[in-house]
């Protein structure tokens, strides 16, 4: 898929990736979708990569940045978001053994960590 013109192709490709597969409460798929739509906006801004061009190494910067600038507990918050995406994307196998860092502690070999713990995984695509 090429990369989007601008970033509300962005802003469009993530919500077709997205559609109705996110999981709990409104209030948690409301949020999930608002650090999603800010996480595309930074990365776009940087490296005009789309959602269906991150790379692991854009979503560790943005996490970083976020520890960096607004702590502990909004870098735990998006990195539930980026689980999500990863999920979205069926990439959580490949992405998720490079994102882990000081807002979320390592594993256990073959288990999530405990910030993953609650986060359910969205639905399969149709």
């Amino acid at each position: 898929m090429k990369s989007p013109a601008n970033v509300n192709t962005a802003f469009y490709q993530l919500h077709q990736l997205m559609g109705e597969r996110l999981k709990g409460s409104q209030k948690t798929r409301s949020n999930h979708r608002r650090r999603l739509k800010a996480l595309i906006n930074a990365i776009y801004r940087r490296t005009q990569r789309g959602p269906m061009q991150i790379k692991t190494t854009d979503l560790r910067r943005e996490l970083d940045r976020a520890l960096r600038e607004k702590g502990q507990a909004d870098a735990v918050e998006l990195f539930t978001s980026v689980y999500q995406l990863a999920c979205l994307r069926d990439k959580q196998d490949n992405w998720l053994p490079f994102l882990y860092g000081p807002w979320c502690a390592r594993p256990e070999k073959g288990a999530l960590p405990n910030c993953l713990k609650k986060e359910r995984a969205p639905s399969a695509s149709f």
